[in-house]
């Protein structure tokens, strides 16, 4: 073989061995991108000695631990009674609250009960979400935050439980 085709075959050689290296090294380079810790960078200078200096990676993308928490409900307020009440104010801190009722048929089979929400700054009814004449049980959702109070007017026995969703 003479020197051109021994020369061009090291060149070729050289040039497929650096490309796998630099394959291989970018598809290593491309997992620790998500590595938060320092990586260390080889240095070799004019002295050819080699020297390994650590440093951040700077592609890198800091996690985040993200806790979960699971949605629950959180008994406000509980009232019982037969006929009409008023209930003292009570405060709403998430967006959405429920009111979970029963009531009890009459001997008679008729029952009635009424539900009405209230502000302390408003004498009107904001929210109406109870209005039912069927003997059971049933939950109406409100979504709002604020102070309230409850007006109830039921005939028959009834109970009503204020629940917040935490």
């Amino acid at each position: 073989m003479s020197f051109p085709k021994i020369l061009l075959v090291i060149v070729i050689s050289l040039a497929f061995f650096t490309g796998l290296a630099w394959q291989k090294t970018n598809t290593l380079s491309n997992r620790s991108n998500f590595n938060t810790s320092p990586t260390n960078i080889r240095v070799i200078d004019n002295s050819n000695s080699e020297k390994v200096r650590p440093t951040a990676n700077p592609t890198s993308i800091p996690t985040q631990k993200v806790v979960l928490q699971q949605a629950g409900w959180r008994k406000v307020k509980s009232r019982s009674g037969n006929g009409i009440m008023t209930t003292g104010q009570f405060a709403i801190s998430s967006k959405q609250w429920r009111i979970n009722y029963t009531l009890s048929p009459s001997k008679t089979g008729y029952a009635q009960l009424q539900v009405f929400v209230y502000t302390p700054q408003q004498d009107y009814a904001v929210e109406s979400p109870i209005f039912t004449s069927t003997p059971g049980n049933g939950t109406s959702n409100i979504y709002r935050s604020g102070t309230f109070y409850l007006k109830i007017l039921g005939m028959e026995n009834w109970t009503i439980e204020v629940e917040e969703l935490i």
